[in-house]
């Protein structure tokens, strides 16, 4: 699907237009490349990255979930490396970022982070956030999904092999 096209066919029309408006909003970023929305999900592609990675919100068992998805293994354990080795928290970097946004207008932070592969091999950190699948297309929750995966652009870009180099 080009960048920039949508699919929303079988989504309830509340989060389909949620999904769309929120995918305008990434659009605008200078943080991702292209937006596109298929099914329950918006995916977003940062810009400036040499990795095969994207960031998403999708719709899982009623809830919206935001995180960072990559089929690479190793860049994958790279990023989970780091943490372990730095000790650092994902959930309080991404919550630290997410401070920092201002289209964030929640009234809780995102739950805390899950580190799995799916089914079809692609190894994600996401969190689950405040909004279900039911809560509307307003232009405050679009924007709140958006700087959520902002939050972990910005957290996720300084582990592992996502860091710069240091030239």
């Amino acid at each position: 699907m080009p960048a920039g096209s949508s699919n929303t066919a079988g989504l309830p029309a509340s989060l389909g237009a949620l999904l769309e408006r929120a995918a305008e909003l990434a659009r605008s970023e200078d943080a991702f490349e292209s937006a596109e929305v298929d099914g329950g999900v918006l995916r977003v592609t940062p810009a400036d990255c040499e990795h095969e990675c994207d960031y998403r919100v999708e719709a899982v068992d009623g809830s919206l979930f935001a995180g960072w998805y990559t089929p690479d293994r190793y860049l994958s354990q790279s990023v989970e490396a780091e943490l372990v080795y730095t000790g650092d928290d994902l959930d309080d970097l991404v919550d630290e970022e997410l401070a920092d946004q201002p289209g964030w207008t929640l009234p809780t932070r995102l739950a805390p982070f899950e580190h799995l592969r799916t089914e079809s091999k692609v190894f994600t950190f996401r969190s689950r956030t405040p909004l279900g699948v039911d809560a509307g297309d307003s232009a405050a929750h679009a924007a709140s999904l958006i700087a959520a995966l902002v939050a972990y652009d910005l957290a996720v870009r300084q582990l592992g092999d996502m860091k710069p180099d240091d030239e």
